[in-house]
C-alpha cells in the first residue's frame, strides 16, 4: 500500500471517464506528474478539465470541504480544511 499525502480536487465522473479514455497505456503520465514536489499542482485530462491535487503532509485521510458563495449566494469556490 502507498501512501503518497496527497488529495486530488476534481469532478471524479470526469476524470474516471477521461482515464477510460486514454486506457493503461496513457496512465504512466498522470502516475509521473503525482511524484512531484510541489505543494500544489494541477493535471490537465485529455478533454482539457483538470485535477488540482494538493499535499496534505498528513496522508490522505478525510478533511472537511466547504463550499464558498459569493455575496448573491453563487458558488465561488471550495475550502478543503486539512489541519481540523
Amino acid at each position: 500500500m502507498i501512501d503518497s499525502a496527497q488529495i486530488a480536487i476534481c469532478d471524479r465522473d470526469q476524470a474516471e471517464a477521461a482515464f477510460v479514455e486514454i486506457g493503461n497505456d496513457g496512465m504512466p503520465i498522470y502516475y509521473d506528474a503525482l511524484q512531484s514536489t510541489e505543494l500544489a499542482y494541477q493535471i490537465r485530462l485529455p478533454q482539457g478539465n483538470l485535477i488540482s491535487i494538493v499535499r496534505t503532509g498528513e496522508g490522505d485521510g478525510e478533511y472537511p470541504v466547504y463550499l464558498l458563495a459569493s455575496h448573491d449566494s453563487l458558488a465561488a469556490g471550495v475550502e478543503v480544511d486539512f489541519f481540523n
